[in-house]
């Protein structure tokens, strides 16, 4: 599928939604690292592409996506997985919120932060429904390393999120020697170290 959302919950990836011949599906596929064995897993309420998805106390919380309209699909904005009971259940949202797209996403002291462009929205699931708008530069997936948000801003510089002053503040002492992130940037938490890798222009 084009457009996945992806989580990880013990020792299983969970692969949601994306689109297929740009129709975007409600499907979850889970791979079980353990035995090296895909399953299909139960199906969310609607199709989603570019959603965003984190796990919190260990249920999967999945933003955006989706089709926005008139009916109910805009009902489920956003919903939760319960691996326990094998549910998905939709999560309250507010109308202003639900029709970003989301790109990337992240969990980061209980909160999911979606990002959608320039902007994005962090979603505590410990007060249900309630959402907020934070000031997202990223351009492409980012990562929390020792409780710091990093991702590549818009000007191809790595910037770390602080949540206490709610700003962005650009790392010092990464950038010799390392290119501008423009191309195809994801970032991840390698053993409490910031990995990072992108395309080279051209390849």
């Amino acid at each position: 599928p084009v457009g996945p959302a992806f989580a990880v919950l013990g020792p299983k990836i969970y692969v949601i939604g994306g689109a297929f011949d740009g129709i975007p599906s409600n499907s979850m596929w889970v791979y079980d690292c353990r035995f090296n064995r895909w399953e299909e897993g139960p199906r969310m309420k609607v199709g989603r592409e570019f959603a965003g998805a984190g796990v919190v106390d260990g249920k999967i919380y999945v933003l955006g996506g989706c089709v926005v309209d008139v009916t109910a699909q805009s009902m489920d904005w956003a919903e939760v997985f319960d691996p326990v009971t094998g549910l998905w259940t939709t999560v309250p949202s507010p109308v202003e919120v639900r029709l970003k797209r989301m790109h990337a996403s992240v969990v980061m002291e209980g909160r999911v932060y979606a990002m959608a462009g320039r902007s994005g929205e962090v979603y505590d699931v410990g007060v249900v429904g309630k959402c907020g708008n934070v000031l997202i530069i990223c351009r492409r997936q980012p990562a929390v390393v020792q409780g710091v948000l990093c991702c590549c801003n818009i000007f191809g510089k790595i910037a770390g999120y602080d949540v206490e002053e709610g700003v962005w503040k650009e790392l010092k002492g990464v950038g010799k020697g390392l290119p501008t992130f423009v191309y195809g940037t994801t970032m991840v938490n390698f053993d409490g170290r910031l990995c990072v890798v992108w395309e080279k222009k051209g390849s």
